[in-house]
């Protein structure tokens, strides 16, 4: 049977388009929205896209191979990119990601063989304060460990039968941000501190830096004007 969108598909992809100023530049959230229908971009699906949006198939291709974001082939249901970058590197992301090898018994770009788990090395997510990081569909689960991550495999092992075949796309709370409940806390200085109350950000305005303390104002002289002369 030939892949097609339906009904509900093509006004969806109505709905997306109308927030940009032409077709084509809805480009990458139209990819997100058939890759999450089909699981991922196969040849025919990105040809869907192309059609329905008026863009060069090739140019397609060069979006869907450019960005590590978007999948041309199966995925398992939980495909788990673990961040190996500076930060996360530091912070022991190898470990992690050998430890998940392992594991699961694959290596990156490979899932297993019940198809519900594949793995990824993934380029830099957005998290260095608070490695290692981990994007599972599109929740992120930040300040991980091998323990952590032993915990996370076992709580998708358990939510499977759930999906019925369909991939794991985010939580029904929305996408994690930060650890998960049961895991470690976040190491000291990770995440983002909570908002200050507006009394005290008015009296933070009001204090003397503490990076300049008691530093006289700078007043630096006036220029002089120039007269047009060459400077010897």
């Amino acid at each position: 049977m030939a892949l097609a969108f339906n009904d509900e598909d093509r006004a969806k992809i109505e709905q997306i388009v109308a927030r940009y100023p032409n077709k084509p530049a809805a480009l990458l959230p139209i990819l997100h929205y058939a890759q999450d229908k089909f699981g991922h971009l196969a040849p025919e699906v990105q040809l869907l896209v192309a059609h329905a949006i008026d863009v060069p198939p090739p140019r397609v291709r060069e979006v869907v191979t450019f960005y590590e974001m978007y999948h041309e082939h199966p995925e398992g249901q939980f495909h788990l990119e673990v961040c190996t970058n500076i930060s996360c590197h530091l912070m022991g992301g190898d470990a992690v990601l050998d430890h998940l090898r392992k594991k699961l018994g694959i290596a990156c770009g490979e899932h297993t063989e019940d198809g519900m788990f594949s793995l990824m090395e993934a380029e830099c997510l957005a998290s260095c304060g608070s490695g290692v990081c981990m994007k599972v569909g599109r929740d992120y689960y930040e300040s991980l460990t091998v323990d952590a991550v032993d915990a996370l495999v076992d709580r998708f092992k358990a939510m499977a039968p759930e999906l019925k075949g369909h991939h794991y796309i985010e939580g029904k709370d929305g996408p994690h941000v930060g650890p998960v409940k049961g895991f470690e806390p976040p190491r000291p200085g990770a995440g983002n501190p909570a908002p200050a109350p507006a009394k005290e950000k008015e009296a933070e305005a009001a204090a003397p830096s503490k990076a300049t303390g008691d530093l006289p104002a700078f007043n630096p002289p006036p220029l002089k004007k120039d007269d047009g002369k060459k400077k010897k």
